[in-house]
């Protein structure tokens, strides 16, 4: 993975205006002069964070999980909200890394435009910046206004209150659900770092089970791994993944060949497995990928998996039978 250089936490501030007084303009501002100029309401608040929580701590309005207050806010779901900071970069190839935007915002750096993010749980990354000082502006965008430009079908279903959520990848329970009042807010809800980019790295790594073999205690899983390479020949280069759970080990290496995706599928020996609550202990194994060339690692990714397969067993009700549904974990009928 990319070398982390720094993670921008402080010195936040934040804007917000209602979209009836600002909906002309907002999308053209991209600098903090801009904000300044147009006389918003702001305050300092925290990355990462919470738009509606940062209201709460300086006082703005009430708890919004006491009482009725959730309804009382609900005019803050209209709001355009800006953050904005200044920082520095100190090093070559460096990008930042954004780990969760809640929701839809526009990101400028230096007054342009550099990203566009639409999904809360996927990672966002700008292009290499330039080394030296530099300022951030973060417009999101009030989720229920992008939400009008969708039109959904008669037959979607969704509770009457919340079909603003259905082409909006935010957390749905967001919207009003049994577990949470409806508190559509906005914010940097995971940390903003400052990464460097490696000429020889691990992108990515997705590891699944193709079968397990509980009374043999074999499992076999595939791993699939994405890099990039500063050399064209990429068969100069190996990758090797191996974990460990307790006494139990596994390691496996290959050549890659062909281009930067590629896979690799091997069996585990006294393999531990994962199993569900009441069913047996929740194995976990720490595993490694690393890419490497002439016997050097040059780069080391780092995830953990659990040794397991997962079957929807259903079957239709027939006369005189009873269908069943039932989920089959390491083929073991699981509350059945």
């Amino acid at each position: 993975m990319d070398n982390k250089i720094n993670t921008l936490s402080g010195n936040w501030s934040l804007y917000y205006e209602e979209n009836s007084k600002c909906a002309n303009f907002a999308y053209d501002i991209s600098s903090i002069d801009d904000l300044n100029k147009q006389g918003f309401k702001n305050l300092n608040c925290t990355v990462p964070g919470n738009f509606v929580l940062d209201l709460f701590k300086n006082g703005l309005i009430p708890d919004p999980f006491w009482g009725d207050n959730a309804i009382k806010l609900q005019y803050l779901e209209t709001m355009h909200v800006w953050y904005s900071s200044k920082f520095e970069i100190n090093t070559v190839d460096s990008y930042l890394f954004f780990g969760g935007l809640d929701t839809i915002c526009d990101i400028y750096i230096d007054g342009k435009f550099v990203l566009h993010a639409d999904n809360m749980f996927t990672p966002f990354k700008t292009p290499v910046l330039e080394m030296g000082k530099h300022e951030i502006v973060i417009h999101f965008i009030p989720p229920v206004i992008e939400a009008k430009k969708h039109t959904i079908p008669a037959a979607s279903n969704a509770l009457w209150y919340n079909y603003q959520s259905m082409y909006i990848r935010k957390s749905a329970h967001s919207f009003g659900w049994d577990i949470l009042p409806r508190i559509i807010s906005c914010g940097v809800w995971k940390p903003i770092d400052i990464m460097q980019k490696k000429q020889d790295s691990i992108n990515d790594v997705f590891v699944y089970t193709l079968y397990t073999k509980p009374t043999e205690k074999i499992a076999k899983i595939r791993m699939f791994f994405d890099v990039t390479t500063s050399d064209d020949l990429i068969q100069n280069y190996r990758i090797r993944f191996s974990g460990n759970c307790g006494d139990s080990s596994f390691c496996d290496e290959m050549t890659i060949w062909g281009n930067q995706y590629s896979r690799m599928a091997f069996e585990i020996k006294n393999a531990k497995l994962w199993w569900p609550r009441g069913y047996g202990e929740q194995n976990l194994y720490q595993c490694k990928a690393e890419l490497i060339k002439d016997g050097t690692v040059l780069d080391t990714y780092n995830i953990t998996i659990g040794l397991r397969t997962i079957e929807l067993d259903r079957t239709d009700s027939v006369k005189d039978s009873f269908g069943q549904f039932l989920f089959k974990i390491n083929g073991e009928p699981i509350f059945w």
